[in-house]
């Protein structure tokens, strides 16, 4: 299973699960690399995403990818965690993002599409 933790604006997750209304984070647990690219990039949903520069600040490190053994449902603070250890340390098998992920066509794809793109 490969848990997403996204965060738009420019402020660490755990600042917006204390409260903060400006803020928007999402954990989402997905089965495959390819559920989650065809939610990303096929859906309506890539409709929202492409115009996210106009409704969010950019920051440097807005997602963090980890795997989870079937069945665990993880907590905000463990998403907070990992993006914290991916901002500090950089990706490992612990923490990582798109980029490390080989199997992930369709956001290589996107990523030659759109030259601004970050971290997404």
């Amino acid at each position: 299973m490969l848990v997403t933790v996204r965060e738009e604006g420019g402020h660490k997750v755990a600042i917006k699960i204390a409260g903060d209304p400006q803020y928007v984070s999402n954990l989402t647990v997905w089965e495959t690399v390819e559920a989650l690219e065809r939610f990303v990039w096929q859906t309506l949903h890539q409709r929202f995403y492409a115009r996210r520069e106009e409704w969010f600040a950019p920051v440097e490190t807005t997602l963090v990818m980890w795997w989870i053994p079937a069945g665990h449902r993880p907590s905000m603070a463990e998403g907070v965690e990992h993006l914290d250890h991916l901002i500090a340390h950089g990706p490992s098998d612990y923490a990582f993002s798109w980029q490390n992920i080989t199997d992930a066509r369709l956001w290589k794809t996107a990523r030659r599409n759109r030259p601004n793109e970050h971290a997404a």
